[in-house]
């Protein structure tokens, strides 16, 4: 948080400046890919971490990206001309050899968390989630699958001057260019705007950030049961059910088997010609729901993939969350929820 700092001399007020990371062997952080690369001028708009000026003084911070591995890095400074980063921005400084230290990495240990891995590992590579993510292949699909809870509360919103900024409670990891979603969100005492939805990052930097609006000013608000979601739907949350763990030792010979279940659960939105249109969208729902399953039975036991003892179980079906519930009331139908149960067994 805020380890990229530059103090602007003669002091730099209100310009857009972003960060590049450079590693011993010449080679750029992108932030798409999340790996250092030889430069590439098509890819030059990954390159950069926004940076966001402290107190009107041209002293300017940013956030390391946290996938960035421990090392040390030379970062240069710039100050975007155009919209986008680009050849003819204008560098600013330096901050020479900064050492990161990155956070641990998340090994899995234990039956469970194990089994959970697994299956959200799985999931990725089932080829109807990729299509219904839009992702196209396994590593992009797998930034629709979490295993814990999905986004940020809002700490608080405001508008100003076409801007919107939304800080969250805690440390977040959004970038700029992300587009986000948020959930639960309005602001506005006595006619409140909804703000639910989608909305691309301009800056980013700690727990807040801000995107372009054409919304008329409101002051800050502390919305509640607010969220910031890091991506579009539809995904998917694959966490531990009621019967999470399991264990049979076999006393003779010190083994156990373990066994237990994993829940999945799918949210969509449903397609805006079908929001007031019951029959339409309940096929639509089911006709999606129908194919996860399958391809999940399909591509399980293939491959490297997790093997699946016994075949999922169907918690519930679509269940549809009307308009009424995210902030407009005149959609009847505006997403829909599904949940599964598949059984796992591991022997030690």
């Amino acid at each position: 948080m805020d380890e990229l700092q530059l103090q602007t001399l003669p002091v730099l007020h209100g310009a857009t400046v972003y960060a590049t990371i450079e590693n011993g062997s010449s080679e750029f952080w992108n932030s798409n890919s999340a790996a250092f690369e030889n430069f590439n001028p098509a890819n030059q708009g990954y390159y950069g971490v926004a940076c966001t000026e402290q107190s009107n003084q041209g002293l300017y911070f940013g956030g390391m990206p946290t996938a960035v591995p421990s090392g040390f890095y030379l970062m240069a400074f710039w100050r975007q001309i155009g919209g986008s980063p680009s050849q003819y921005d204008e560098q600013i400084g330096f901050q020479q050899s900064l050492q990161w230290t990155a956070a641990p990495s998340s090994t899995p240990l234990g039956p469970l968390a194990v089994a959970i891995n697994a299956i959200a590992s799985l999931l990725p590579n089932v080829p109807y989630f990729q299509s219904w993510t839009g992702t196209g292949n396994a590593g992009t699909a797998a930034g629709q699958v979490y295993t814990g809870e999905v986004g940020w509360p809002i700490a608080s919103i405001a508008i100003a001057d076409q801007v919107l900024s939304v800080s969250t409670r805690e440390t977040n990891t959004i970038q700029v260019g992300q587009t986000v979603t948020l959930d639960g969100a309005s602001i506005g005492a006595e006619s409140p705007i909804n703000l639910d939805g989608a909305w691309v990052v301009t800056s980013a930097s700690g727990n807040m950030f801000t995107a372009a609006t054409d919304l008329p000013n409101a002051a800050a608000s502390n919305p509640d049961g607010a969220f910031v979601i890091p991506s579009l739907r539809p995904f998917a949350i694959v966490s531990s059910s009621a019967k999470a763990i399991n264990a049979v030792i076999n006393t003779t010979g010190g083994a156990a088997i373990w066994n237990g279940e994993v829940e999945v659960l799918f949210e969509n939105d449903v397609p805006e010609q079908y929001q007031n249109d019951p029959v339409s969208a309940v096929n639509q729902a089911q006709s999606e729901f129908g194919q996860l399953f399958l391809g999940i039975c399909q591509t399980a036991g293939t491959g490297d993939y997790v093997v699946l003892g016994e075949m999922p179980e169907t918690v519930y079906e679509p269940q549809f969350l009307s308009g009424a519930e995210v902030g407009d009331n005149t959609l009847r139908f505006a997403r829909w929820r599904a949940l599964i149960r598949i059984p796992w067994g591991l022997k030690s």
